[in-house]
C-alpha cells in the first residue's frame, strides 16, 4: 500500500505506480491512501493522471488533495476536473462507478467536506469522473475512506483508468 501527503491550501497528494487492492491483488484499480498533516507541511506530493504515479513537479501535477476548512482533490492543472456521480454510499466498488460522462457540466474541484474527524461519515462510495489536462474525462475514483485526528489527515481512494 502507498502512503502519500496533503494540501492545505495544501497540495500534498497521493499515488503509487500499481497499488494492491485489499485482498493483495493488483489489477488496473489502484487504491492510493493519502497522508499529511497540515500543521507541519502546506505543500506536498501530487498525482499525475498519465503515469498513475505520485510527482514533486509542479508540471507534472494533474491534482492535489488539498486542506484548509474543506477537504478536497483540487485540480492543480487547466481542464482537469472531477465530476461527481451520486453521493454518500452511492458505490461499493470504484467498477460500480459509470464511465458515462456525458451528463457532466459541472466539472471542479472534488469537495469531500469540511475538515473534522467525522469526516468518515460522509465520504465513503462517493463516485467521481477525473478528466485530464486535455479536458478528457480517463478515470473513475471512488472514496473509500478518510480520517482527520488532530492534524493528521487521511483519505484513501480508489482510481481506474477508462
Amino acid at each position: 500500500m502507498c502512503r502519500y501527503a496533503i494540501h492545505m491550501m495544501f497540495a500534498l497528494t497521493l499515488g503509487c505506480g500499481e497499488a494492491e487492492r485489499d485482498n493483495g491483488s493488483v489489477d488496473g484499480v489502484q487504491r492510493v491512501t493519502l497522508t499529511g498533516n497540515y500543521v507541519k507541511s502546506s505543500t506536498g506530493q501530487g498525482w499525475n493522471l498519465e503515469s498513475g504515479r505520485i510527482t514533486n513537479e509542479a508540471e507534472d501535477v494533474d491534482f492535489a488533495l488539498s486542506m484548509a476548512m474543506v477537504i478536497m482533490l483540487h485540480p492543480r492543472q487547466p481542464q482537469v476536473g472531477f465530476c461527481e456521480l451520486g453521493g454518500v454510499d452511492a458505490f461499493e466498488r470504484v467498477e460500480d462507478v459509470p464511465s458515462d460522462a456525458s451528463g457532466c457540466t459541472d466539472w471542479g474541484s472534488a469537495d469531500l467536506g469540511g475538515n473534522s474527524p467525522v469526516i468518515a461519515d460522509y465520504v465513503a462510495g462517493r463516485g467521481f469522473i477525473v478528466r485530464n489536462r486535455d479536458a478528457v474525462p480517463v478515470a473513475k475514483l471512488m472514496i473509500v475512506s478518510a480520517s482527520v485526528v488532530e492534524a493528521d489527515v487521511q483519505v484513501t481512494f480508489d482510481i481506474d483508468k477508462l
